[in-house]
């Protein structure tokens, strides 16, 4: 909670020479989280609820805590509060599948390797739904505003981990953000020549 609420000030905590390399980076994640309720109502929730399943072990615990929105009716919760900070019914309800979402592949920096990433995230059923992934005329096709949407919440989720992780001064985690970023611009690249084709998007990322 305390490396999201200190996300808008990231590039002022950064050292000099940090923030003179990284700090477009900085910006770029400041610019994504915004003001919007929507924003905070989605990182906010996330934080509260994708570590839910550690309480059953390390292993596994991501679908675990994915698992136990559904069931224990967090949505529902969620979606109501959100509908009181001014959300009308179906931008709080396409919050709530943000974080399961987001609670579900959390660890997606870990790969690093855009293509790895690429494929873990098709391979999920409501990533597909999301991206709005299509079959026409025997070829799949994905909608290019929910892939960037996706893109940036994924950045803004491992900022938030990394800034969060025990051991790592905020340069280092500086440079782990770049890093991420670096995977997301070359997924977007990848985006602009595949013609929002999926096939073409995975081989070229």
């Amino acid at each position: 909670m305390e490396a999201l609420l200190q996300l808008p000030a990231l590039e002022m905590r950064l050292s000099e020479s940090v923030a003179e390399k990284y700090g477009a980076v900085a910006r770029h994640v400041q610019s994504s989280l915004g003001d919007s309720p929507a924003a905070w109502g989605t990182l906010l929730t996330w934080v509260l609820v994708h570590s839910l399943g550690k309480i059953m072990g390390e292993v596994g615990f991501e679908q675990q805590s994915r698992s136990w929105i559904d069931e224990w009716l967090l949505g529902k919760i969620v979606a109501g509060v959100l509908r009181d900070l001014g959300l009308d019914e179906a931008a709080a309800w396409r919050t709530v599948t943000v974080v399961k979402l987001l609670t579900a592949h959390q660890g997606w920096f870990v790969a690093k390797r855009p293509h790895l990433v690429l494929e873990e995230l098709l391979q999920d059923d409501e990533v597909q739904q999301f991206m709005q992934v299509n079959r026409y005329q025997d070829v799949l096709w994905f909608n290019k505003e929910t892939f960037e949407e996706l893109l940036e919440w994924l950045l803004l989720v491992a900022a938030v981990q990394l800034g969060a992780a025990p051991g790592h001064t905020l340069d280092e985690a500086a440079a782990e953000i770049a890093a991420c970023h670096g995977v997301v611009k070359k997924l977007r690249r990848a985006e602009k020549k595949s013609g929002y084709q999926v096939e073409k998007l995975l081989a070229l990322s």
